[in-house]
This record gives structure tokens, C-alpha cells and sequence, in this order.
């Protein structure tokens, strides 16, 4: 699994979920995150789909999101998770103050947008836990940080866009490039 960093770090895509199945083994959870009904109106009526989110992580700095409607909630199901496998990102995490024992909280302060909702995560020392809403904390949890603050802007009541707004701060926090990983780059 040590090659896994060096594809994150190439920008190197995985464009099979099998191909993840085989690197992580049985390490993956899934989550459902957000199982709702969504209509739209038609000539001959209402059309009922359900829309699923599923989230897929190790607990120690991956997770993927996917979203998919479908008539059938099974269906949605399967190809959610299919996403979220594709979708896998890595999470850099770290330290408070001291660099002892397992990393619990994120490096920097980092923000992510999904829609109109705008989400902040910031790091905490250890033993805060993490404090933000439900689909925050859920999202937070599954990538493996243990102590974080977050903030919200915007329309947060729409729960697909704070997952998502979430999943894409935290994507954020392999972007940046820090002196721990320069040696890898050049």
C-alpha cells in the first residue's frame, strides 16, 4: 500500500473500482451517509427516484463520496458505492503540538465549496473530538481526524452540498505542497 501515496502525489487516477477493491482488501467501510426521495413533475405525473450518498474509508486517511438517483434504491446503492470507490482521495492528516503517536487532526485550516455552502475545517488539540454538524462529523469520522473544529456559510440545510462541501476541504489537504513531501516531488 506504499505505492498508494505515490499515485496521490503523481495525480495519478484510478478509474476502476475493482482495482481498489484489490489494493485496500477488506480495510474499506461503507457508509450511507444520506438515503433521501426526490421528484420531479412530469405531463403524466410526479416521477419518484431515491438518492443516495455513500462515503467509503479506512479510518486512516482515505475516503471517496459518491452520489447516484436511481428508480430503484438498490441500484443507487450499488452505483453510489461504485463512485465513492472510484472518487478515493487521501487525507493529509497531523498534530496539534507534539508529532507523538498516531496523527488526530488535520495540518492547516482548509475550506472547501459545494453550491453555496462554504465549510472551514480547522485543527484542534487533542481530545476536542470533532465539533460540527451531523453530515460534517460523519464525513470528518470515516477519513480517520479524531480532533476538529469546523465552520459552516451558506445554505447548509442542503445536506448534499455539506457533504460534499466537506469532502472537497479535506481533498484540499493533500493539495498543498508542505516541506515533508518535497523530497517526493523533485
Amino acid at each position: 500500500m506504499f505505492y498508494l501515496e505515490d499515485l496521490y502525489l503523481r495525480l495519478i487516477k484510478v478509474k476502476d473500482h475493482k482495482i481498489v477493491d484489490l489494493i485496500f482488501g477488506n480495510s474499506l467501510k461503507t457508509f450511507r451517509l444520506r438515503y433521501s426521495t426526490v421528484t420531479r413533475q412530469t405531463r403524466s405525473g410526479r416521477q419518484m427516484k431515491k438518492k443516495v450518498c455513500i462515503a467509503v474509508g479506512d479510518f486512516k486517511g482515505h475516503i471517496g463520496i459518491g452520489t447516484k438517483s436511481s428508480f430503484d434504491g438498490i441500484n443507487a446503492i450499488n452505483s453510489a458505492t461504485r463512485k465513492a470507490k472510484i472518487s478515493l482521495s487521501l487525507i493529509r492528516r497531523g498534530y496539534w503540538s507534539l508529532a507523538s503517536g498516531e496523527p488526530h487532526t488535520i495540518n492547516y485550516k482548509i475550506s472547501g465549496k459545494s453550491g453555496s455552502v462554504i465549510v472551514v475545517v480547522i485543527p484542534a488539540p487533542i481530545g476536542t473530538g470533532i465539533k460540527g454538524g451531523k453530515y460534517q462529523r460523519n464525513v470528518i469520522q470515516i477519513s480517520g481526524i479524531k480532533d476538529c473544529y469546523t465552520r459552516s456559510f451558506g445554505h447548509t440545510k442542503s445536506s448534499f452540498n455539506s457533504i460534499y462541501a466537506t469532502y472537497e476541504a479535506l481533498k484540499l489537504s493533500f493539495k498543498y505542497a508542505t516541506p515533508n513531501i518535497w523530497e517526493f516531488i523533485e
